[in-house]
């Protein structure tokens, strides 16, 4: 059905989306850091800094938790797929 493709796809999708996140991180990280150094941040900048480094390093983790789980899904070795109905009355007219 069509829940279970959307889930089946999901890893493929995440991988996608924050492949783009990271690497749109990555060209403004550098206008980022030419504002601080403009403005002055002080001490604030800094701990916004170790922030955002800190939230970047959790979405690579989670990005390659992702990639396990992509792998994991398509090697039919270690997977299968079973498809599980519950029976329901159908009204018919």
């Amino acid at each position: 059905t069509g829940h279970t493709l959307r889930m089946l796809a999901l890893p493929e999708f995440l991988d996608g989306f924050l492949g783009k996140l990271l690497a749109l991180r990555a060209r403004l990280g550098g206008l980022a850091q030419t504002i601080q150094s403009v403005l002055g941040g002080g001490e604030a900048a800094g701990r916004r800094a170790d922030a955002v480094g800190s939230a970047l390093s959790a979405l690579e983790s989670f990005r390659g938790r992702i990639g396990a789980v992509r792998e994991l899904l398509a090697d039919d070795e270690r997977t299968s797929f079973l498809v599980v109905t519950v029976p329901t009355a159908l009204g018919a007219a």
